[in-house]
């Protein structure tokens, strides 16, 4: 049977690569740009991990052991192992079948948890209990954590990966908050300013969890039917009003509600290095500077970062889950 050429409609036809827009082309287009940019950025805060540890340690190493440097090549080893074996787990569970691609993609959330807990310790210095109604706070929290979220419930081949991802977070903050401060410990170092007696853990974690399960239920809904900009934006609008809607009336809980002044919130871990003014300050939510922005203003600030964080992040998920060997 013969074959035969189609005419082409007349509404359509071949575009060739010049008459492509070039800021499209780029960016679109390009993923070795944004594998690139996601690289180096994880490589600056395995560094600066890395750094700080070399920075609490280097007097101890030196006294102790004779060498400054002791502590700090071992992190730097076992952050290049730790990459490997991310690697390399990520490239099983992407070949193996049934069971053992189940088991390997639990791991994958148990370590997305740690990445998460690593996200929320380096945003401490903006996510005290009295900057939890202020905008700074929601728009940091927007940059950070989508990126990861994202990723998460693209790459790792679980229905809830990401929530998986973030209950693991939550479970082992809690852990950590709950029995590190039944252990007897005093300052030795001035200036003292708080009467402490036991050690001073974490606080309560973030209440990732809620968006976490929104950006799950949106990837499961939408991830094949809509074009990862779009996606992207959806994500970021949900992670915003779900993180709102849960984490702002949780602040004024932990804030006000005589309950969250005990162990089992822990909503006044106070170091003991903390004067007296600045705890009478973490006591009340901090008020808006004169002439700041309208909260509409702060909201669409927040979603334009949470849609960035979220783009990028489906964008490293696509490449984790293509990874073979």
């Amino acid at each position: 049977m013969a074959s035969r050429t189609l005419p082409a409609p007349r509404h359509l036809r071949v575009v060739s690569e010049a008459e492509r827009p070039s800021a499209i082309s780029r960016w679109t287009m390009s993923p070795r740009r944004t594998i690139a940019v996601l690289v180096g950025s994880t490589t600056i805060l395995t560094i600066v991990g890395v750094v700080m540890v070399l920075s609490a340690s280097y007097v101890f190493s030196y006294v102790e052991y004779g060498s400054s440097f002791l502590f700090f090549k071992r992190q730097a080893m076992y952050a290049v192992v730790g990459f490997g074996a991310l690697l390399l787990t990520l490239a099983q569970q992407n070949r193996a079948e049934s069971q053992t691609q189940r088991r390997l993609a639990w791991v994958l959330a148990g370590t997305g948890g740690l990445f998460i807990m690593n996200f929320a310790l380096f945003l401490t210095e903006f996510g005290e209990r009295r900057m939890m109604h202020s905008p700074k706070f929601y728009e940091v929290v927007s940059l950070a954590f989508p990126f990861a979220l994202t990723a998460m419930a693209r790459a790792i081949k679980l229905r809830w990966a990401a929530t998986a991802a973030a209950a693991f977070y939550t479970a082992v903050t809690l852990i950590l908050m709950w029995t590190l401060q039944l252990f007897p410990a005093t300052p030795k170092l001035g200036p003292i300013y708080q009467h402490v007696t036991h050690m001073i853990t974490l606080s309560f974690p973030l209440l990732i969890i809620v968006p976490t399960f929104c950006i799950d239920l949106v990837i499961q809904r939408l991830d094949d039917k809509l074009a990862t900009f779009q996606l992207a934006l959806v994500t970021g609008v949900v992670f915003v009003a779900a993180f709102v809607a849960a984490q702002w009336p949780f602040a004024s809980f932990l804030m006000y509600n005589p309950i969250a002044v005990g162990p089992l919130f822990n909503a006044e871990n106070f170091v003991y290095w903390m004067s007296p003014t600045y705890a009478a300050l973490s006591r009340r939510f901090d008020t808006p500077a004169p002439g700041s922005w309208p909260l509409l203003a702060h909201v669409a600030i927040a979603i334009g970062l949470a849609t960035i964080s979220s783009l990028e992040g489906l964008r490293l998920g696509r490449w984790m889950r293509r990874v073979r060997r």
